[in-house]
């Protein structure tokens, strides 16, 4: 769409704008897209199933808790804003 947060700031200082991606808006990977089973791969997550070979936890983990984050992290913004007036800018990764 091509509106990020310093087009979205500019025009509403008070807007509250998060971001859910794989690998973060910088970075060597940032280009590339996150499916949970990546993510918990790179992680180190499936070393702890406790199968000899690597398994993925039975759920969406990583996509799971980075909508939690993202939760908490527009509340706590959203908080800020209440107290100062001025927008915030959440990126969950």
């Amino acid at each position: 769409l091509g509106y990020g947060w310093e087009q979205m700031q500019k025009r509403h200082p008070s807007v509250v704008l998060c971001s859910i991606s794989g690998f973060g808006q910088t970075g060597p990977y940032s280009n590339l897209g996150g499916v949970d089973t990546i993510i918990q791969a790179m992680s180190g997550f499936v070393a702890t199933t406790g199968f000899d070979d690597a398994v993925k936890v039975g759920t969406t983990v990583s996509d799971l808790l980075a909508g939690v984050y993202a939760a908490v992290g527009i509340q706590a913004a959203l908080l800020s804003r209440a107290q100062d007036g001025k927008g915030r800018y959440v990126d969950i990764s």
